[in-house]
């Protein structure tokens, strides 16, 4: 520790003289005020309260003043305290509490009246203990400011912990306000999606009313079809029904000769089909050229007189430069005599000519589709014809 220089110790010296001066004088102001006269009691009283405001005086400056020596030792690291500045400062606070008494007068029950009484302090109260030792009292004060920087740094982690604790208030409140904005973007988004989920149950219900008219609708559409193929069928089932007895020529050279017209011996009138619509003579009888045909190339004896035809005429109009001729469509008045015909037709395989059933168009459609099927069984040597349109195959109906 570094020594106190000669300047502050002459300071010290005069410090001390000056409180012992001090303490005699007031010593010597007590034991004078014990021996003065019952005559000088109030002026003494005044005296005494004056002399202890000035000992509430001094006892304020000796706490000052060892104070400030403290806090300088502090400061200068000295590990010395004046002994006489602890022993005047315990002196001056017992003197401070000292009690005053009434002292009685030298004549026994006499008493000055008008007067107030005269007070005599007790005797002075035992010497104090001796102070402490420097190094305690340091060790006591570096103690107490230990114990204050302890407080300070609690406090300042205190302090640092609320700062940690506002930072973070200040993060959840951006957090929140956040999730404020969120919130209020979820509502306005439920909100539209509450618009277009009643859009959307609007179309719904629009569309399941449109779905019930088109099922309706769809309903009528397949009654019709059903309507429709049937009246076709039915129509088909006469076209079968009215060609049932015709049958076709084919391959038969048309005749450019002008002929009248005659019904014949079998009854039959010899006009082509323009002829029955215009009712004109056509340049060719068919019916004649059909019975020519029956007893030349299929030879029927007495086709003429056996056979009875209706009808006889060319199919389609006349085409000029046409490769092939037209067939030639042939209404028999009799089944029998239009399937005796039919079975005769086979002796037709080596020569140009063909005879066939008339069919409708529905008919004669579906026939091209079977005819190459029935040449690959054919070629399989299988059994194959058809009849009408049906395929048959080893005597049985064939199905796609």
């Amino acid at each position: 520790m570094p020594k106190k220089t000669d300047k502050k110790i002459k300071q010290d010296k005069k410090d001390k003289k000056d409180k012992k001066r001090k303490r005699e004088k007031a010593k010597g102001n007590n034991s004078s005020e014990g021996s003065t006269s019952d005559s000088s009691l109030f002026t003494k009283g005044k005296k005494k309260k004056c002399s202890g405001d000035i000992k509430v005086d001094e006892n304020k400056v000796l706490l000052t003043d060892t104070l400030s020596e403290a806090f300088s030792c502090l400061y200068n690291n000295s590990p010395t305290i004046n002994y006489d500045q602890n022993t005047n400062m315990n002196n001056s606070i017992n003197q401070g509490f000292s009690q005053y008494t009434p002292i009685q007068s030298s004549t026994p029950n006499f008493q000055y009246h008008g007067q107030p009484y005269q007070f005599q302090q007790f005797p002075s109260p035992p010497p104090p203990p001796p102070p402490l030792p420097p190094h305690l009292a340091t060790n006591g004060i570096e103690m107490i400011l230990n114990e204050l920087c302890k407080k300070v740094d609690a406090m300042e982690t205190k302090l640092n912990k609320l700062d940690c604790i506002e930072e973070r208030l200040n993060k959840y409140e951006s957090k929140f306000t956040a999730v404020d904005v969120d919130m209020k973007s979820c509502k306005d988004r439920i909100s539209t999606l509450e618009h277009s989920a009643q859009f959307m149950s609007d179309i719904k219900d629009e569309h399941q009313a449109i779905k019930k008219k088109l099922e309706k609708v769809s309903e009528s559409i397949e009654t019709s079809k059903t309507v429709n193929l049937n009246v076709k069928n039915r129509l088909v089932d006469v076209e079968k029904q009215n060609f049932s007895n015709n049958l076709l020529f084919f391959a038969i050279d048309e005749q450019m000769e002008i002929t009248e017209m005659d019904t014949g011996i079998n009854g039959a009138q010899g006009d082509t089909e323009e002829a029955n619509a215009a009712g004109k003579k056509e340049p060719e009888n068919c019916i004649k050229i059909i019975t020519d045909f029956l007893e030349t190339r299929l030879n029927i004896k007495d086709a003429k007189t056996r056979i009875k035809l209706e009808k006889a005429y060319r199919l389609g109009r006349k085409k000029t430069n046409a490769e092939k001729p037209r067939p030639i469509v042939v209404k028999f008045a009799e089944f029998g005599d239009r399937e005796m015909v039919r079975k005769a037709s086979g002796r037709l395989r080596q020569t140009s000519f063909g005879i066939s059933p008339q069919y409708p168009t529905e008919v004669l459609l579906k026939r091209k589709k079977l005819i190459p099927v029935m040449k690959e069984k054919r070629k399989e040597n299988k059994e194959a014809y058809l009849v009408g349109d049906k395929l048959f195959i080893e005597g049985k109906l064939w199905k796609e």
